[in-house]
């Protein structure tokens, strides 16, 4: 990956949503798409947000990240949980949260603000 260039790791439960994000992000960033039981290849470096994406009402964030093996990156690097079910943000250890269903001007505004910090 060149210096300076953002790449964000999508990590979802549907591969609709998934390609959705894909597509509207991929003028942000180099976009990941991961399936939660897949590990996620990106180096802790080349990694400028993290994208979960829960459509299912079973689906837990924190088990997806485990499961793609990316819970060690929480507080270095920002997550986005996009999901129907209330999350508490932490601006400290940069989590963030955006309601499902969603509009694209939402997601591009929250993308926007979390990639102007990251490196």
């Amino acid at each position: 990956m060149l210096a300076g260039s953002k790449r964000i790791v999508v990590l979802s439960d549907s591969d609709g949503l998934a390609r959705a994000l894909e597509l509207n992000l991929q003028d942000y960033a180099e976009i990941e798409v991961v399936r939660p039981e897949r590990p996620a290849s990106c180096e802790m470096g080349q990694c400028s947000l993290i994208i979960v994406a829960a459509s299912a009402e079973s689906s837990e964030p924190v088990v997806a990240l485990a499961r793609a093996l990316l819970l060690d990156r929480v507080g270095r690097v920002p997550v986005l949980i996009i999901s129907d079910r209330p999350f508490q943000t932490d601006p400290e250890c940069q989590i963030s949260h955006l309601d499902f269903p969603f509009t694209i001007a939402s997601l591009h505004d929250r993308v926007g603000e979390m990639l102007h910090g990251a490196a």
